[in-house]
């Protein structure tokens, strides 16, 4: 919700309760603003209160000053209606987005070549449901009738909403997806795609990103119907199938996936077709080839939604897997998947299994390739013992990829040491893992972390 009001200086100068909250139980918390923060006369504050059972944490956003039209000196110009508002600073847009007609707005002007223009949701938006075939959404940086795209720059904060409906079904669409592709600086958080949401493509299929390219997505989850059909094989194009995302890459930085989750249904269908195949639950390939020492990183992640794999002939290379399909690297570059949960199902249907790393599949990572998979575990039953044919290379690190058989480890140790290595990767990692593990109904559920 945005409410705008005009504060007395003096208010802030004397350390006056600014806000007071009552709960329906009684509880109250207020908010006394921080004299370390310079508040100016004459600016507004965009404010974000973040409530707990516990607790009230207020962030005060930058000084904008208090404008209507286009001001000659600072360049800024505010455009409030129902459905949005939008600050333009010197060109720099962000639209504070608060219906599905805000939010075609915002889309709409990032794709006419805007990829840093900024999104934050102020509510959940439930889009309108569009007929059977058809689509609502075009894929942000999608380019007409190419296998090219144009990386998203900017941040796209869910602010903890939800994005039902959100539909791209065009077997024929390259990238059934949220965004085609982030590059270095942009960032998807805090985002939930929930129900009735449905993204069908061709060659990649996920419901937040089809690429991941030096980018971070973070605290992200999807209860979509992730479906993907190849239709031709492509040189430039690999098939990906992901939950979450499809392929996380880096190029010129690190690639991070954290915090996110799947629990909807994702289905692969080859179509006797010979091509290189990625699955994965929350990301279908994780890989790093730059040589230049970068980091693509899956951690925190869970999947319990369903994965079917089928109609793959013997020349198809299959990598398929429960959370990551594949994880890999070369040189001194990082591929790492750690303290990832999978309590879903995998399976198959007419696929011919052929020997060694063209066909790797597992219950959490089917493919590993000199990378690091570390308290990654999954549930007994999840895949048929037929089906796995796991491949690892001996430079990998795995000692700690496990089922959780019930004797030799059990979920409430899972979930231990999956929040002990989040503390470890966190402390290395600037704390940009936001989530925790819960044991709940004796299966692991990601929790944010109180802020």
């Amino acid at each position: 919700y945005i409410h705008n009001a005009l504060i007395a200086p003096q208010t802030f100068a004397a350390g006056k309760e600014l806000l007071k909250i009552v709960l329906s139980d009684g509880k109250v918390f207020g908010y006394v603003p921080d004299k370390a923060v310079n508040f100016q006369a004459g600016c507004q504050y965009p404010l974000t209160i973040t409530l707990t059972d516990t607790d009230i944490k207020v962030t005060v956003g930058e000084a904008i000053p208090w404008e209507d039209e286009v001001n000659s000196e600072n360049g800024i110009e505010v455009i409030e209606t129902d459905d949005y508002i939008c600050y333009d600073v010197n060109g720099q847009r962000h639209y504070y987005v608060k219906t599905e007609a805000g939010l075609k707005v915002w889309a709409e002007y990032t794709n006419q070549g805007n990829w840093g223009t900024n999104l934050t949701l102020m509510n959940n938006i439930t889009m309108t449901k569009p007929e059977d075939g058809s689509s609502n959404w075009t894929p942000i940086g999608r380019r007409e009738s190419s296998t090219g795209y144009d990386a998203y720059t900017g941040t796209i904060d869910g602010n903890g909403h939800t994005i039902d409906n959100m539909v791209v079904d065009d077997p024929n669409e390259y990238y059934a997806t949220m965004v085609v592709a982030l590059g270095v600086g942009g960032t998807i958080q805090n985002l939930s795609i929930g129900n009735g949401s449905h993204f069908m493509g061709s060659s990649y299929a996920s419901s937040i990103a089809a690429h991941n390219n030096d980018g971070k997505v973070i605290n992200c989850h999807s209860a979509a119907k992730v479906e993907g059909r190849l239709l031709r094989v492509m040189t430039e194009l690999d098939f990906c199938v992901g939950g979450i995302v499809g392929s996380n890459r880096c190029f010129t930085g690190n690639s991070y996936v954290i915090g996110c989750s799947f629990s909807g249904q994702l289905i692969a269908d080859a179509n006797q077709k010979y091509e290189f195949i990625y699955i994965g639950g929350v990301v279908a390939s994780n890989s790093s080839s730059s040589g230049n020492g970068y980091e693509a990183h899956v951690v925190g992640c869970a999947s319990s939604g369903s994965v079917l794999m089928k109609n793959a002939n013997s020349f198809a290379a299959i990598r398929v897997g429960g959370v990551v399909g594949s994880s890999s690297t070369t040189g001194s570059d990082v591929a790492n998947a750690s303290a990832c949960a999978m309590t879903g199902t995998v399976s198959f249907e007419n696929v011919t299994k052929t020997a060694d790393d063209y066909t790797a599949i597992d219950a959490a990572i089917g493919r590993l390739y000199s990378s690091t998979a570390t308290h990654v575990y999954w549930t007994p039953g999840s895949i048929d013992a037929d089906w796995q044919q796991p491949y690892r290379t001996s430079s990998g690190t795995y000692d700690t990829l496990m089922e959780v058989d019930g004797s030799n480890i059990t979920w409430a140790t899972a979930v231990d040491n999956m929040n002990a290595a989040i503390e470890t990767w966190n402390a290395a990692n600037g704390n940009l893992c936001p989530v925790h593990y819960v044991l709940t109904g004796n299966k692991p559920v990601l929790m944010k972390n109180q802020e």
